[in-house]
C-alpha cells in the first residue's frame, strides 16, 4: 500500500515539476521579448537626445544668420517654428545680437583686451 502511495506522490510531483518548468520557460521567453522592446525604445530615446542637441545648435545658427543677414525667407521660416526675431525696424538690436554672437565665439583673451581698451578710452 505504501508503495502505491509513494508511486503516485512521486508521479504527481514530477508532473507538477514539468508543468512549472514549462511555465518558467514561457515566462523567460516573454521577458526576453519585452526586454528587447525596451532596449529598442531606449535606443530611440538616446538618439533623440543627441539629435535634440544638434537641432538646438542648428536653430541657433539659423537665428544668428537670419538676424545678421536680415534674410526674410529665413526669418519667416523661424517665425513659423516659434522663434521671436527682432523686427526690421530694430536694426540696432539686430546688429548688437550679431555682434554679441561674434564676441562669444572669440577666445576670452580677445574679449578681455577689447573690454580693457574700451575702459581706457573712457
Amino acid at each position: 500500500m505504501t508503495d502505491k502511495i509513494l508511486y503516485w506522490v512521486t508521479t504527481i510531483s514530477s508532473g507538477l515539476a514539468l508543468i512549472l518548468l514549462i511555465i518558467n520557460l514561457t515566462m523567460i521567453s516573454g521577458n526576453q521579448s519585452i526586454q528587447g522592446d525596451i532596449n529598442q525604445k531606449q535606443m530611440v530615446i538616446n538618439t533623440a537626445q543627441t539629435v535634440a542637441v544638434l537641432n538646438k545648435q542648428l536653430s541657433e545658427a539659423l537665428y544668428s544668420a537670419s538676424v545678421k543677414n536680415n534674410d526674410e525667407s529665413l526669418r519667416e521660416l523661424l517665425t513659423t517654428q516659434g522663434f521671436t526675431l527682432p523686427t526690421v525696424a530694430d536694426k540696432q538690436g539686430a546688429s548688437k545680437v550679431a555682434q554679441d554672437t561674434q564676441e562669444t565665439k572669440k577666445p576670452a583673451a580677445v574679449n578681455a583686451k577689447k573690454t580693457s581698451k574700451s575702459s581706457e578710452e573712457e
